[in-house]
């Protein structure tokens, strides 16, 4: 079974966003038999996000990768407008990801 994406989270409180995403998180890792799945987190437009999420893919978007969570997401993103994320396993390549959370970041 493949896995779902779902819809972009929605918090404006920090807590409740690092929650969301660790909910997913541990839902993937049970869904893929895997432990300890670390994320990388892309930060774009809301319109690269959607593209990316609906494709499958991170190729053809501007976007700049972090490890730092969207709950307090790097001020240079944020002043480039890149205010959208997508959480993916570290290690993904451009293609054929599992996203496993999306939405907008704190402050964004």
């Amino acid at each position: 079974m493949s896995w779902i994406v779902g819809e972009p989270v929605n918090a404006t409180v920090a807590g409740a966003l690092t929650s969301m995403i660790e909910a997913r998180r541990i839902m993937y890792q049970n869904h893929a038999g895997q432990r300890n799945v670390g994320l990388i987190y892309k930060y774009m437009t809301e319109a690269d996000a959607r593209f990316c999420v609906a494709n499958r893919r991170l190729t053809g978007v501007t976007s700049v990768t972090s490890a730092t969570s969207p709950a307090d997401p790097p001020r240079e993103c944020i002043n480039r407008g890149l205010t959208w994320f997508i959480a993916v396993p570290d290690g993904s390549g451009p293609s054929a990801i599992n996203v496993l959370s999306w939405g907008k970041a704190i402050g964004g």
